[in-house]
């Protein structure tokens, strides 16, 4: 089937491959061709580059590498491609990485929130932690850095180890490049779906915006204030209206050609985003973590999506396998590669994963608790006392979920405990065990909680190459790979995973590096991965709960195998631990 308009040429066909129904579209406009292939839910692409004198082929769009998109010295002056470029490819939802150097060590991390003043950009990251060069120091002060392409390098600082702390900025002094790294998500530079400040369409499909929401990554624009951002998760009501939640911002203030953190107050930011125009924002100080301000508005708002991820598994509610194969699944896993998961109109990311035997564990913590009152136009909006939800999605179907408040990370819900004079009955139809609450007897306090619910889940990969280039043992030897590979990876934007394999009996558990470092003077690597709280094993299964006082569990895991701990708890802030993890095996995984 033809279809020729002003936007261009298209051509659709469909064909069959296995039980599957497939739909391939080519398209051409000037001079870029690309053609996509609808399998289940996802367009697969695959970009091909024309000039008018040579017909030059581009990679598929999953497979491209990080390129330079910009790069300028520490006064804004370009020295490697042009600022338009960065824009552009911010504005069409390219992920992006930031690097900067000191004569000492070279740093690279993703930035996921900018800022658009004047002809300057600015990104951030929240995920960099205090540390003495080869650990977190022992009362780390979590380090926001904010970067600007005129140059400027500030830095905000608050310990993690009390509730009240003061909060300060400083501007890092730099005499050496600030690199830019871009990474296409999808082919077509137009929003998957582009909406006005009443919630109607201005453009794009809304049914491929459901299908990227339920089943891949989402990042937005406000172009008319000048803000791009990634959504940290998404939830789809009714499968009508599409809700994505931002979650890494912090108070800003204008200057004259940028921005910067912002002086008292001090804030962080929590969006909530959906496709009927309405936004909500909750905003915490910093100083205290208490409620600042709490509102909501009309906003318009372009939505990209990441089309390199595709589904590999699926249970229904009952936790029999639907669709695919666990053992892809685990063989993906195994591979490096990033995961996804979809249930009950949820979907997260799996920002720490575990394998053990034959099941996969996805402990996701990137998640605020939604009012949940559909249809009321509220529905998606933050709980007025904010609630932090971290879940355990098992591939048996099996999700565990925790909230926590913000302001002093207790429980939200517990059972209130009364004692009465009681008779027995029994009730002799079967019962299925679904909740278990243990307590200790001399306080009552609560010391494990299975909060068990199943759902059909489905689980989604990053389809991107994900690369094995180093590996150490339980002694630090090299067993696989070269240093030399790995620092070539970093210092060319790549994005870096790791397996960290303690034991057998404890599995392999898989994460992602917030920020990577080469230092220069012991030319060694360090990965800092901040995203994981503390979890524990059931005695009667392979399922895993979050541990009653529950604390972040934070690794800095160098090139020479070792995987230095931080843990803290996040309700009393107490210390618990400084720790080398013992006879650990690394596996460093890069998406060059």
């Amino acid at each position: 089937m033809f279809e020729d308009t002003a936007q261009g040429v298209t051509l659709k066909s469909r064909f069959r491959h296995g039980s599957e129904v497939m739909v391939m579209e080519f398209h051409t406009k000037g001079n870029v061709q690309c053609r996509w292939i609808h399998a289940n839910f996802l367009l697969i692409p695959a970009c091909q580059s024309y000039t008018y004198l040579v017909q030059q082929y581009s990679r598929g769009i999953c497979d491209q590498k990080w390129t330079p998109a910009y790069a300028h010295d520490s006064t804004g002056y370009p020295v490697v491609g042009e600022l338009n470029t960065l824009q552009e490819h911010i504005l069409q939802g390219s992920k992006v990485h930031v690097q900067f150097s000191t004569p000492e060590w070279l740093i690279t991390f993703p930035v996921d929130d900018f800022t658009f003043r004047g002809r300057t950009v600015c990104a951030s990251t929240l995920y960099i932690f205090s540390d003495n060069g080869t650990h977190i120091e022992t009362d780390a002060d979590w380090l926001p850095t904010l970067v600007c392409t005129n140059g400027q390098v500030s830095r905000m600082n608050f310990t993690s180890a009390y509730w009240t702390r003061p909060v300060g900025t400083k501007n890092l002094q730099l005499d050496r490049e600030i690199w830019w790294y871009t990474k296409p998500t999808q082919c077509d530079s137009k929003p998957v779906y582009s909406q006005f400040v009443d919630g109607s369409k201005s453009y794009g499909s809304m049914a491929k915006l459901l299908r990227m929401a339920k089943w891949s990554e989402l990042r937005a624009n406000m172009r008319d204030r000048g803000f791009s951002f990634l959504m940290q998760n998404q939830k789809i009501y009714d499968n009508k209206l599409v809700t994505a939640q931002s979650l890494n911002h912090v108070s800003l203030r204008y200057t004259q050609e940028a921005v910067k953190f912002n002086v008292d107050p001090y804030y962080s930011w929590l969006s909530v985003w959906s496709t009927n125009g309405r936004r909500d924002v909750s905003r915490w100080f910093l100083e205290n973590t208490t409620l600042y301000r709490h509102n909501n508005d009309f906003v318009s708002l372009d939505w990209y999506g990441d089309q390199c991820w595709r589904r590999v598994y699926s249970t229904d509610g009952f936790g029999a396998a639907s669709y695919g194969s666990l053992d892809e699944l685990i063989q993906m896993v195994k591979l490096g590669h990033r995961v996804r998961v979809h249930f009950n109109g949820f979907n997260l990311k799996a920002n720490g994963i575990r394998v053990v035997k034959d099941m996969v564990i996805a402990q996701t913590i990137e998640e605020y608790s939604r009012r949940d009152n559909y249809p009321e136009f509220e529905a998606p909006f933050f709980n007025t006392r904010a609630r932090v939800v971290y879940r355990l999605v098992h591939s048996s179907g099996i999700v565990k979920t925790y909230k926590y408040f913000l302001d002093n990370f207790d429980l939200s819900e517990k059972d209130e405990r009364s004692r009465f004079a009681v008779d027995w009955m029994v009730d002799t139809r079967p019962w299925l065990k679904v909740k278990t609450y243990k307590y200790f007897l001399d306080n009552f306090d609560l010391s494990e909680k299975d909060e068990r619910s199943r759902f059909a889940v489905d689980w989604m990969v990053d389809t991107r190459p994900w690369l094995k280039v180093y590996r150490t043992d339980a002694s630090g030897e090299v067993t696989f790979g070269f240093i030399r590979d790995l620092e070539d990876a970093v210092a060319t934007g790549a994005s870096v995973r790791l397996n960290i394999e303690q034991d057998e009996l404890a599995g392999q558990f898989f994460t992602e590096a917030d920020n990577v470092r080469t230092n220069f003077m012991d030319n060694q690597v360090y990965a800092q991965a901040l995203k994981h709280v503390s979890d524990q094993k059931l005695q009667s299964n392979d399922e895993y709960i979050f541990q009653a006082d529950i604390f972040r569990w934070s690794l800095m895991v160098s090139s020479e195998g070792v995987v230095a701990m931080n843990a803290r708890r996040l309700a009393s802030k107490r210390h618990l631990y400084d720790a080398i993890s013992p006879a650990t095996n690394v596996t460093w995984f890069i998406n060059p």
